[in-house]
């Protein structure tokens, strides 16, 4: 085992997942469900049901690839370092950012609504408060964690990993217990499937009509959506004391995984078109099966992503490794950008894919120019990871 060992693939899956960001947010202003409970107020006369499953389908695999990342990385930490080391690292990277840029983006999203519902009402940017009573800005405008809600989660999943090792300590018997609990979840491939039953109670208690828990931006954090993530976090814990063993073998079964994972995104939508029925019958089958066969697809998705990136990018590159140490200044930055250049394309006659594309292309373009020209090399870049380059 080398103790050592830097995880190319996984720092750049973890990357693309956050990058991933501006794909489901440039996307939610074309689809055709309303937008404004996703942080939104704007829809774009164009829309397209393609982009609505790309959203649903980005959902279901993006934040627990993600949180099961940030688990494995922090058990990387915890153990490779020292539990110390690990938590004053989470506080430096996350807790600070968190502080710092809520504020920062909280005033960019106020100014960013300002703007873009004066530039809908009158063609050009400008400010002019009463242009907001004619949208649905209410709960956009609401103090919120927005799309910071993850690092939020990551700060209660951290503080309860030091609660536990604090009050458990490393040689007691229940930690021992739990260590031999996860020990049995997580040194086989398939064993980790049990994690689904509790992933399946948790949506079914949330009620979430995609079978998965509903993401929440408030301040007091939703049980259910904080547990069910959480599941993920530790899965990803856990598979840090088996990758020697689990790495390779999502590698090996990786395309299978994403096979099994794409039959159960063609069930999910059968069983969305059945919620739509008029027997209630049909809506039960649809609500009972739901949250079996989303969370089934869903780990599968976790592992097939890992196989797939360990496939694919587990040698050094140095494009990837730019990506990655650019990803977390991408993610806090993109949202805002997202809306105004959707709004600027609002009368141009074009369909939604191809607005959905410019978008993308332009906040790509501009998080990256951002990034080069006042981060990576300055001390905002520092303050975000650490280092200068």
């Amino acid at each position: 085992m080398n103790t050592n060992q830097r995880y190319h693939s996984l720092d750049s899956l973890r990357a693309i997942m956050m990058m991933l960001g501006i794909v489901l947010h440039a996307c939610v202003s074309y689809v055709h469900f309303p937008t404004a409970q996703a942080g939104y107020f704007y829809n774009d006369p164009q829309s397209s049901q393609l982009l609505g499953i790309t959203v649903l389908v980005i959902h279901y695999f993006r934040m627990p690839v993600f949180f099961t990342l940030t688990g494995f990385f922090g058990a990387l930490l915890f153990y490779r370092r020292s539990p110390e080391a690990y938590y004053q690292n989470r506080i430096q990277r996350i807790l600070y950012p968190f502080i710092v840029f809520w504020v920062l983006l909280t005033g960019f999203k106020w100014l960013s609504i300002l703007l873009s519902t004066h530039y809908l009402e009158y063609g050009r940017f400008g400010i002019d408060f009463s242009t907001l009573n004619n949208y649905e800005v209410e709960f956009v405008l609401e103090f919120q964690t927005m799309h910071l809600w993850f690092l939020y989660y990551l700060l209660f999943y951290i503080f309860i990993s030091w609660g536990i090792h604090k009050t458990l300590g490393v040689d007691s018997s229940l930690n021992k217990r739990l260590i031999r609990l996860g020990n049995y979840l997580f040194s086989k491939i398939f064993r980790i499937f049990w994690i689904v039953i509790p992933l399946c109670f948790f949506a079914y208690m949330d009620g979430a009509g995609n079978g998965i828990a509903n993401n929440s931006f408030s301040f007091i954090p939703d049980p259910l959506s904080l547990a069910y993530y959480g599941i993920f976090f530790a899965a990803g814990w856990y598979m840090y004391d088996h990758r020697d063993t689990l790495i390779p073998a999502y590698k090996k079964s990786a395309w299978w995984f994403m096979a099994a994972a794409a039959v159960g995104v063609f069930i999910i939508l059968i069983l969305l078109g059945f919620k739509r029925s008029d027997s209630t019958d049909i809506q039960l089958i649809s609500k009972l099966l739901m949250p079996p066969v989303a969370n089934i697809t869903t780990v599968c998705f976790v592992m097939a992503f890992i196989g797939v990136f360990e496939r694919l990018f587990a040698q050094y590159s140095s494009v990837m490794r730019y990506i990655t140490d650019s990803s977390y200044w991408v993610y806090l930055f993109h949202m805002q950008l997202v809306v105004i250049f959707a709004v600027m394309l609002r009368d141009v006659d074009i369909n939604a894919m191809a607005k959905v594309s410019i978008v993308m292309a332009e906040v790509t373009a501009a998080c990256f120019i951002s990034y080069q020209l006042f981060v990576r090399k300055t001390f905002i870049g520092e303050f975000l990871s650490g280092k200068k380059f």
